[in-house]
């Protein structure tokens, strides 16, 4: 392996682009499996931040100089032989000498658009060239089962370059996160380079590219998704990096894959082989033992274990920095999903990917743990739960097995999120219904599907409570929103999906939106803050019976419409899809009973959430996460 120079803690690898060619083809003829992050200033800065990008990045097989800037610092240090090893340029010297080689590549990242323009003038230039595959991820989190099908493609179309064309730090997670399971023995992360190559985006000149100034180059190209990524990085680097050379702060060099083998720790379901395994991972008299030990505490001790399943989803991530931010130093975050695609991600902390349908991974994920607050469940907005209701009524087994779990291993408090779906429809057949009280679940209609999988979730909390005396608690939430969410994809909440809509509409110039259902439909909707901090209320609480978490100001989908547009600063010609999904005609929370037991109750305006959420997803949109924009539509 090439040296490599401490740049803000982050290796970069003293190499030219012959060095960088040489170390590739060298990779491939011996099959040994590596990844390559082509880093520039925001590769570095980034990584700064972040101390999991960092291991990321420290762990790579080679990580290259690709802008001026590090390639100058190299050559201060004494690497006279060092130059610039642009992602764009390492792509095309790649794909040259390959032609002759003989090597299959494949390409991921970017719109099928783009991907298409992009094989064609790959093949006009390089005749003969083996694309072996290429796919286009959408702009949302992959499933378990999708993403398990696009390792399995690429593996099939066997080639000896992945080709990863995402942001960063999406494109180095991506890698990491997949490096293990994938055969092609090199990934390379190489950015802009498919819109470049694919004449979608402008390539600065070459006498740009060397001068150090093609950050200014590519912020006139694309100042809206540029200029918070240069304004936040390109000062700040230069202080951090005098603060290292003058000796005033001290950035080691952590090389290495075992932080990265911690992180994405994998526990496979019970029965993954297709044999399902009924023996009670522990035994009865262990049972009674943990059963004994339980001491009921409103008071979680700072060194004690506290486990958040669903972590890597919307509310999820919101409570895991809540903990953090109490003080709390031993937190592990679970999720089904990959971790480059949760979030929010926090280093320091026991991540771990898991299904926890499978009742081995509960036990895995409980052990040893305090507090569980469960989240977790296969869920979205009303466009999913109402078209894939056996999907939800499946994480009904997640919460049994942690019950299970958590009765086993001791846990003294376990949190269930249950949500306003559980009450009868019959009770929300009008706009201007009555807010709805706890009691009004009963007699038992819920939404089909989701309603009845956490209405019976509910009552295993209580069984549980009664029968096995695991102190329990539990929140009906109804309709959270606010930033580090979905707002794309089929799965968003109708904040997040109005927020949208009205972004799109103001920026491609067509005044108008598209509104499921008459628009007269009522809900009240929760700001996140509001929903973390009732949610620490009820777990600290001695509170035993559900309670409503939601705000209690109803409104129509019109009048949040209203509202976005006003923070837009535009109006829309509304169109409406009587025939689309839309839920139950009225929804809002009763907080009478919150109020008396906790003497609290949400108090953040729609208003206040909505302009937050609006700034949120608006930079998502157009700024440096935007990777497909061309995907978002109305």
């Amino acid at each position: 392996m090439a040296e490599r120079l401490n740049v803000l803690g982050v290796g970069v690898s003293a190499i030219n682009m012959a060095t960088a060619l040489a170390t590739i083809e060298g990779w491939i003829a011996s099959r040994k499996r590596h990844y390559v992050c082509v880093t520039g200033v925001h590769g570095v800065m980034e990584s700064r931040r972040d101390p999991e990008l960092r291991h990321i990045h420290n762990s790579a097989g080679m990580v290259t100089p690709d802008g001026m800037p590090l390639v100058w610092l190299l050559w201060a240090s004494g690497h006279r032989s060092v130059d610039r090893v642009y992602g764009p340029d390492l792509m095309l010297a790649v794909l040259e000498r390959s032609v002759e080689r003989g090597c299959r590549h494949f390409l991921y990242g970017a719109s099928e658009a783009t991907l298409a323009r992009l094989q064609a003038n790959l093949h006009a230039r390089f005749p003969g060239l083996d694309i072996a595959g290429t796919y286009s991820p959408p702009f949302r989190p992959l499933t378990v089962d999708e993403d398990a099908a696009v390792v399995e493609m690429i593996n099939a179309a066997r080639p000896d370059v992945v080709w990863v064309g995402l942001s960063t730090p999406k494109q180095e997670r991506w890698m990491a996160a997949h490096r293990d399971c994938l055969e092609a023995p090199v990934l390379v992360g190489v950015g802009a380079a498919f819109d470049f190559h694919a004449g979608v985006v402008r390539q600065a000149p070459r006498f740009i590219q060397r001068s150090g100034f093609e950050w200014l180059f590519r912020l006139t190209m694309e100042p809206r998704r540029l200029w918070r990524r240069y304004l936040r990085n390109n000062p700040a680097f230069l202080v951090c990096l005098a603060g290292q050379k003058l000796g005033f702060r001290r950035y080691s060099l952590e090389f290495g894959d075992q932080a990265r083998g911690r992180v994405w720790q994998v526990v496979e379901p019970a029965g993954s082989s297709g044999v399902t395994d009924h023996r009670d991972p522990m035994p009865i008299g262990l049972r009674s033992e943990a059963a004994s030990k339980r001491k009921e505490r409103s008071i979680l001790g700072d060194d004690e274990l506290v486990v958040v399943t669903g972590a890597g989803g919307f509310i999820g991530a919101h409570l895991v920095a809540d903990l953090l931010r109490r003080g709390h130093q031993r937190v592990r975050a679970v999720d089904i999903k990959p971790l480059y695609e949760w979030f929010q991600l926090f280093p320091g902390i026991d991540n771990r990917r898991c299904d926890l349908r499978g009742r081995d991974a509960c036990y895995a994920v409980t052990d040893g743990a305090a507090w569980v607050y469960n989240l977790a469940a296969d869920m979205g907005g009303m466009g999913f739960i109402e078209t894939h209701k056996a999907a939800c009524m499946q994480s009904v087994l997640i919460n049994t097995h942690l019950l299970l779990a958590a009765r086993d291993c001791g846990v003294r408090r376990f949190f269930y999120a249950s949500s306003a779906c559980v009450y009868a429809a019959d009770k929300q057949t009008s706009p201007d219904i009555l807010p709805l009280k706890e009691g009004d679940a009963y007699p038992a209609m819920p939404e089909d599907g989701y309603g009845w999988e956490k209405l019976f979730s509910e009552r295993m909390c209580r069984h549980f409570r009664e029968d096995c005396r695991l102190a329990t608690r539990l929140a009906r939430y109804h309709n959270v929103y606010g930033p580090h969410g979905t707002f794309a994809g089929g799965r968003e909440k109708a904040p997040a999906a109005i927020c949208r809509k009205v972004i799109q509409a103001k920026l491609s110039g067509e005044p108008e939106i598209e509104i499921w259902g008459d628009g007269e439909q009522t809900r009240s909707f929760m700001f996140i803050d509001d929903c973390v901090e009732g949610t620490q209320r009820i777990m600290h609480s001695h509170v035993e019976e559900p309670l409503n978490l939601g705000s209690d100001r109803p409104v129509t989908i019109n009048q949040l419409v209203d509202i976005v547009e006003a923070i837009a600063g535009v109006m829309l010609r509304r169109h409406y899809l009587v025939d689309a999904p839309k839920g139950v005609r009225g929804r809002n929370s009763d907080n009478t009973l919150i109020r008396q037991r906790l003497g609290w109750a949400p108090s953040i305006s729609l208003e206040e959430g909505l302009e937050k959420t609006y700034r949120w997803i608006y930079d998502q949109m157009t700024g440096i996460e935007a990777d497909q924009s061309a995907v978002v539509s109305l």
